[in-house]
């Protein structure tokens, strides 16, 4: 963020999505569109989706150490209260498709209609993809995730 600010392409990348076109944060630019990290300390972030960036849980649902990064494929389910897919850049993975994953801070967004996907890590709910009108953010590589990240790429540059 200290980057982006630098060189002003923060208030580009909201003048951007302000004027609707599509816009895909990958990974780190995924937690880059929320409101605030706790990476390095707290920091802004962009804001253009409400929440915030966590630390992804030391330990699993049942209290056993897990590994940090969470490294790896791991299946994309629909988040516990939401719909299905049609209509955002998942539209044509199925639940259940695994995607390749690299990160030890999870998005953690206010409200639950934001997220798209999720994925379970350590028997635990983390935000795999994120939505806001024509804001989206993958916590996962879709470059590395073969042809399911194909498909999503596909979709996004559909919108």
């Amino acid at each position: 963020m200290a980057g982006l600010r630098r060189q002003g392409l923060d208030a580009v990348v909201r003048e951007v999505a302000a004027r609707g076109v599509p816009l895909l944060g990958i990974c780190l630019g995924m937690q880059m569109l929320l409101d605030e990290s706790e990476e390095f300390g707290t920091t802004a972030g962009l804001g253009l989706i409400s929440g915030g960036v966590v630390p992804v849980p030391s330990n699993t649902a049942d209290d056993r150490p897990q590994k940090i990064p969470h490294i790896g494929w791991n299946a994309l389910v629909v988040p516990k209260g939401g719909e299905n897919w049609e209509g955002t850049l998942l539209q044509e993975v199925k639940p259940g498709e695994a995607v390749y994953f690299v990160h030890s801070f999870m998005a953690s967004p206010i409200h639950p209609y934001h997220r798209i996907a999720d994925c379970l890590y350590g028997g635990m709910p983390v935000s795999a993809a994120i939505r806001r009108e024509n804001v989206f953010g993958c916590q996962f590589h879709p470059e590395k995730s073969g042809e399911v990240g194909l498909k999503v790429l596909k979709c996004f540059l559909a919108q």
